[in-house]
């Protein structure tokens, strides 16, 4: 029996790769499908399968799917494979709980720093750093190259992967790392 895990994303709880870059899931709603992840594969943002061999290693992990890559855990964006899987839409996933801080504008402002302002009107330039990255990893073609508000509230940076808009405010409040 499987732990069960408690967050605001999907959690899937069961995986079989498919033919090509498909994943057969299954979520905590009970809801299932096949996501196909063969754009993954040919566009490489996310650098995880050279090969149909690497793929078929997919793993359940923490609620997600998850490959070894060298001496790196990549987890799968759990929400990416929701909607691949199950046709759900982006804005079907916001978390509209008014206690959860959101981001409503985001921009870079360096290489590795990022402009934020917050549904509450804070704002200000945080770092970019492992503290703030959920290991999510995003390649949905939807979102264009640069740093935006993911529709839930977290922050899409730079198209590579997402940040926790509960670290970045943790951050801004000198709490966090």
């Amino acid at each position: 029996m499987a732990s069960e895990i408690t967050t605001d994303y999907p959690v899937v709880t069961a995986l079989k790769p498919r033919q090509g870059y498909r994943l057969w899931l299954e979520f905590a709603d009970g809801k299932s499908g096949e996501a196909d992840l063969s754009d993954v594969s040919r566009n490489g943002s996310a650098g995880l399968w050279r090969n149909r061999r690497e793929f078929r290693n997919v793993k359940l992990r923490d609620g997600t799917a998850s490959w070894v890559v060298g001496e790196d855990i990549v987890d799968y964006s759990p929400t990416d494979l929701y909607i691949r899987a199950t046709g759900a839409k982006w804005e079907d996933m916001i978390d509209l709980r008014p206690e959860r801080p959101r981001v409503v504008k985001a921009s870079d402002a360096s290489d590795d720093s990022i402009h934020v302002e917050f549904q509450d009107g804070t704002s200000g330039y945080v770092k970019v750093c492992d503290s703030l990255m959920t290991g999510e990893e995003f390649s949905h073609s939807e979102f264009a190259s640069n740093t935006h508000p993911a529709p839930w509230g977290n922050v899409l940076w730079k198209n590579k992967c997402e940040l926790s808009a509960e670290a970045i405010l943790a951050s801004l409040n000198g709490s966090g790392s």
